[in-house]
């Protein structure tokens, strides 16, 4: 199978954060890698594209709803998979 392969990957670090007014409920920090890969055939007729949000699947949380004490976990997941035919010219 022919063609070009781009990788990217992304890092990022958020800090500690207290999302109710009075500062009583902290969320931990957290790191968070992503990856993402692209083929695109020697034609230039076809492309393929792999996303991964959280790679390393680190569980945290990036969300809080203070009144329903529900916190929304950050999980690994296949986010985009994206297979493209170009149209002639």
């Amino acid at each position: 199978m022919a063609g070009d392969v781009e990788l990217q990957t992304t890092w990022s670090y958020t800090g500690t954060r207290w999302p109710d007014f009075a500062n009583e409920f902290e969320l931990p920090a957290y790191l968070r890698w992503d990856a993402c890969a692209r083929w695109t055939s020697t034609d230039q007729h076809w492309m393929a594209t792999v996303f991964v949000r959280n790679l390393f699947d680190e569980i945290t949380y990036n969300e809080f709803y203070p009144l329903s004490s529900f916190a929304g976990p950050l999980l690994g997941a296949l986010t985009a998979l994206d297979i493209l035919k170009k149209n002639l010219p």
